[in-house]
């Protein structure tokens, strides 16, 4: 059985992971890569008329960034496509 001190270690260490991908994310992005957040899938959703929770808004993200064409980029487009997949599936 866990121990308090034991749950409390892996929940900092879940959070500390994921504060590192986040300044990994933000160092690319200040180097000059291009960075789109849920906050964008969220502004997106909301322009459309869809209300996404937090959840489904990383996971718009997600496949968006796993699926896209190099060659094509992201756009809005491609994010209000995915939204429209994801609603219509």
């Amino acid at each position: 059985m866990e121990t308090s001190e034991q749950l409390w270690k892996e929940q900092y260490e879940l959070l500390l992971q994921a504060y590192t991908s986040q300044q990994n994310e933000l160092a690319q992005w200040r180097a000059g890569g291009i960075l789109w957040t849920w906050e964008d899938v969220h502004y997106a959703s909301d322009e459309m008329g869809y209300s996404l929770s937090q959840a489904d808004a990383e996971g718009i993200l997600a496949e968006v960034i796993e699926n896209h064409d190099a060659d094509q980029g992201v756009s809005w487009l491609t994010i209000r496509t995915k939204i429209e997949n994801f609603i219509n599936k």
